[in-house]
């Protein structure tokens, strides 16, 4: 009779273990469909921004991506949703170089100088654009004007 009990209540909490990992395994589930990468180039007057921020705020939560020398940024790990995108100028490190300088392995050659200002309108909320954050990789090009 004993041994039939012991049988019993292993099987029991063998089953509700089992339950119990199966319905953790389906929570959470890592969150992947919930976030994305938005990612593309930025354009000031038709030329290649050369630094500075995107920054996609969803829910209140600001996530943002740097533009590098060529005008492309990447930014990763955006909650999915509709984004109010403003643009941040790259914060002023001393004296800009006096002439530009050619970078040999950045991709088409391009030059590095002074930066190119982010026009004041896109930095605010007022001045925000619109972007839907959708999960896995969003392209977007923006073309700012002064």
């Amino acid at each position: 009779m004993v041994g039939i009990l012991c049988s019993q209540t292993r099987l029991l909490l063998a089953g509700i273990l089992l339950v119990s990992v199966s319905v953790l395994a389906g929570c959470g589930g890592g969150g992947s469909d919930k976030i994305g990468t938005v990612e593309g180039k930025v354009k000031i007057d038709g030329a290649n921004a050369n630094s500075g921020r995107v920054v996609f705020t969803v829910g209140g939560t600001p996530y943002s991506g740097e533009i590098d020398p060529n005008g492309d940024y990447r930014a990763v790990g955006v909650a999915v949703g509709e984004a109010d995108v403003t643009f941040q100028s790259a914060p002023s490190q001393g004296a800009a170089p006096k002439a530009p300088t050619t970078v040999k392995d950045m991709p088409g050659g391009g030059l590095v100088g002074k930066p190119i200002p982010i026009p004041e309108k896109y930095k605010t909320p007022a001045g925000a654009q619109k972007f839907t954050v959708k999960s896995g990789v969003n392209k977007k090009d923006w073309d700012l004007t002064k």
